[in-house]
């Protein structure tokens, strides 16, 4: 799960608080597309949702390099 991932990205990788904020709050970003996209499920996220995803961000600006 997404709480499982932030959990040890901070326990086993040491990332600030900080960083697991920005993190978390990306990763709510994609729950909501992929809602829109009528997914629910992460292991149904295909190639195309996440294209689709990092289309959504160019469209909203955000550069190259935080999209990354």
């Amino acid at each position: 799960s997404c709480d499982a991932l932030l959990v040890r990205l901070g326990v086993e990788e040491g990332l600030s608080p900080r960083t697991l904020e920005a993190y978390a709050g990306d990763l709510a970003h994609l729950r909501r597309h992929l809602a829109v996209r009528g997914i629910d499920d992460l292991a149904r996220v295909g190639r195309e949702d996440l294209a689709s995803f990092a289309h959504t961000l160019d469209a909203e600006g955000l550069a190259p390099r935080s999209r990354a």
